[in-house]
């Protein structure tokens, strides 16, 4: 009898450590590191970049060019007030494009920078998506798009922008962009003088799919930010670059390959 007993305790105890053990492994956060504050991006007027541009299309065509961004001034639009960012993009054997692009900082709980987000102007967007002419009333779209979230860490992840159609027992996103940290790289700036930088780099995926059945093709871009400088580099399809490059939301331009390096820069707060 003591024998049983004995080993009715034992076994007990094996039990009671064994659930210790999974309960403190399962309740253990994941590892991650903050790769990223809001120093990655500029907050001040009167900064100014500029950068080379080489665009290829799907012909295999190269055209390179440059694009200045200069930061000035504020606009109130709908509930929020945001910074103005004034693009003028230059290609070969083309016209000048300026555009302006409006911008602003969320702010989290502690005061903190949390999120850049830009303003998004919808007239004509869903209209632009082959297939959706019918749909239009059921569709509903975010009127900003969060190009940053902070702090970033090694498992960050966030949606960008997103379309969306909600008709009787159908929902889907016809259009998402969506964005990853894909790791980090050390890159020489062909600054003057010349300046290597350790950069973040973001990966953006925007998945479009004009119909529930339809299959949904995705383009990927690649856009680098350097610690007291801002974005260093973007590389990938000419949609995504656009969006954030003065080009605005061009779908029709999901077959060219942008490629923008930083070559100058000024931002007063440095």
């Amino acid at each position: 009898m003591k024998r049983k007993l004995i080993l009715f305790v034992f076994l007990t105890l094996i039990l009671y450590f064994f659930n210790a053990c999974n309960e403190s492994t399962t309740n253990e956060p994941t590892p991650q590191n903050q790769v990223a504050d809001s120093s990655y991006f500029p907050t001040e007027n009167d900064a100014y970049y500029k950068y080379n541009i080489e665009r290829t299309d799907s012909n295999n065509n190269l055209i390179s060019g440059t694009r200045s961004t200069f930061y000035n001034g504020i606009v109130v639009k709908g509930n929020f007030t945001y910074q103005v960012q004034i693009d003028s993009v230059f290609l070969t054997g083309q016209n000048v494009i300026v555009d302006s692009m409006y911008f602003r900082f969320s702010v989290n709980n502690e005061g903190k920078k949390s999120g850049v987000f830009y303003y998004l102007d919808t007239t004509g967007l869903a209209a632009s998506v082959p297939g959706l002419d019918t749909l239009l009333q059921y569709i509903t779209l975010d009127d900003e798009m969060r190009l940053l979230s902070f702090p970033i860490y090694d498992i960050s992840s966030w949606t960008v922008f997103k379309m969306n159609i909600d008709y009787q027992i159908f929902n889907f996103n016809p259009i998402e962009l969506k964005v990853v940290f894909d790791g980090k790289d050390t890159l020489n700036l062909n600054l003057n003088p010349s300046r290597i930088v350790e950069a973040v780099r973001l990966k953006f995926t925007l998945t479009v799919k004009p119909g529930l059945f339809d299959n949904a093709r995705s383009y990927t871009a690649l856009g680098w930010i350097a610690s007291g400088i801002g974005f260093v580099k973007w590389q990938g399809c000419g949609t995504i670059v656009g969006v954030f490059t003065g080009n605005g939301v061009d779908l029709d331009d999901t077959t060219s390959v942008f490629t923008e390096n930083l070559i100058e820069y000024n931002r007063i707060d440095n």
